[in-house]
């Protein structure tokens, strides 16, 4: 299974930082892949939105709401964040839990 490396830092092939990105990625796709019978009744996009969702909400809690370094746990930028958040109907101050 692959996973998406959300865990900032270097991309050498760390050994380390691969183990953190695998387990960051189970925890935050747990929902999602512990209830199948919860994503086999919606469409493939709203699965993936709810997803993506989740992993931006998880970025800027660990980032503590800062938009910059969410973008960089999320290895984007922040342009790309925030068009991603408005797409997505998320918003910062809702979803950071400080």
């Amino acid at each position: 299974m692959r996973c998406l490396h959300v865990i900032g830092g270097d991309h050498g092939g760390s050994q380390h930082h691969g183990l953190l990105a695998d387990q960051r990625s189970q925890e935050v796709g747990a929902g999602l892949a512990n209830q199948p019978s919860a994503v086999l009744g919606r469409s493939l996009t709203d699965a993936l939105d709810e997803y993506e969702r989740e992993l931006i909400t998880a970025a800027l809690t660990q980032a503590q709401g800062n938009m910059a370094e969410a973008a960089r746990i999320l290895q984007t930028d922040r342009a790309n964040l925030y068009r991603r958040m408005r797409r997505l109907g998320v918003e910062k101050s809702a979803e950071v839990e400080l």
